[in-house]
């Protein structure tokens, strides 16, 4: 999602990256995508280092769009918003989470590098 905050960022530090990340696409404009569930923290710098702006986010599933699917001892759950991909929700066997968490990082982990 794109965030405004104020025109005077320089730099953004991500408390855990593992759960979002935010790239400066312009003045005072920053793309912010979600990576697992979580909550992380963003602190926004200007040219000197000094903090103008700090904000908290939270990423979790869109609830109304999950799709859990038991299968005897093992539960898989996909978002489907429109197309179903696999998802790491609370309560999804511990294997399908793992790799679900593994394609999240695999998949956005060109948004980190491309700062």
């Amino acid at each position: 999602m794109l965030v405004r905050g104020p025109e005077a960022i320089n730099s953004v530090l991500v408390g855990n990256s593992s759960i979002a990340d935010a790239v400066q696409v312009g003045k005072g404009t920053l793309l912010v995508t979600g990576k697992a569930y979580g909550s992380t923290n963003f602190i926004l710098l200007d040219k000197e280092g000094k903090v103008i702006g700090e904000s908290l986010v939270t990423v979790g599933p869109a609830k109304a769009r999950i799709v859990r699917v038991q299968k005897g001892d093992t539960r898989e759950s996909y978002s489907c918003n429109p197309n179903c991909v696999p998802t790491a929700d609370v309560g999804t066997s511990p294997n399908f989470f793992s790799e679900a968490t593994s394609q999240a990082q695999q998949k956005y982990g060109s948004v980190a590098s491309g700062r």
